[in-house]
């Protein structure tokens, strides 16, 4: 199963200019960062870390990580909203890929406030 997190969590508001970090397994080759379904980066080596741009405006925006393979084909997403109210639990659900067919999923829970 593989697996890309983000390091780096928008917890607050954020406009203009940002870091941007992210951890990946081993078989991850490239990393696509997407901000409101458009690609704005395309990171191909560790660390993966780059810098975004969020614009001026405090507004709700989507940040995608999509992790390629060595053939450029996706075999894990992750994704975070940004400029958003947070719920006190997340969930996200991992899907495990075998010659592009889903085998298992693993639901991964945490809850924010205790």
């Amino acid at each position: 199963m593989t697996r890309i997190v983000f390091l780096t969590l928008y917890l607050g508001l954020v406009s203009g200019k940002q870091p941007l970090a992210l951890q990946a397994d081993a078989a991850v080759k490239s990393i696509r960062i997407v901000v409101d379904g458009a690609a704005v980066a395309t990171l191909t080596a560790p660390p993966w870390r780059a810098e975004i741009d969020f614009g001026s405006a405090l507004r709700p925006r989507e940040v995608v990580a999509v992790a390629l393979d060595g053939n450029g084909e996706e075999i894990a997403r992750t994704s975070q909203l940004v400029n958003v109210p947070r719920p006190s639990a997340e969930a996200d659900i991992v899907l495990a890929r075998e010659k592009g067919r889903v085998m298992r999923a693993t639901v991964i829970g945490r809850q924010l406030v205790q």
